[in-house]
């Protein structure tokens, strides 16, 4: 976006109006842009304020964080539960060596004859 920045400053300088592609695509990307970022603050969690100063359009100003459920929790409780997961399955493997286990809710098999255990 510099290029496209630098054409609209240049036709702005020039005297070009408003309707010139080069700043009517720039403002559009830019307002697209300062509203896309606004709306993944907003939903994250954060009191934004747009165009707070008439002097620096497009600049956001943050207001205040409010703590919500994050996506990471999720994450971290499933990487939780697959690590239980396993650490049960080598807990299993290891007690019951190189045989097949034939305890109740037991996982663990020797299904290729070889008397390695697979979970």
């Amino acid at each position: 976006m510099p290029e496209l920045s630098s054409a609209a400053m240049d036709a702005l300088s020039e005297g070009r109006q408003a309707d010139d592609p080069s700043i009517r695509l720039s403002g559009t990307a830019s307002r697209a842009m300062h509203d896309a970022i606004a709306e993944i603050l907003t939903v994250a969690g954060y009191d934004v304020l747009k165009d707070a100063n008439d002097m620096t359009p497009f600049q956001l100003k943050v207001l205040e964080r409010h703590p919500r459920d994050s996506w990471r929790d999720w994450l971290h409780a499933q990487t939780a539960r697959r690590q239980e997961v396993l650490m049960t399955t080598a807990r299993k493997r290891e007690a019951h060596g190189r045989a097949a286990c034939e305890c109740d809710g037991c996982e663990v098999e020797d299904r290729d004859g070889s008397g390695a255990p697979e979970a």
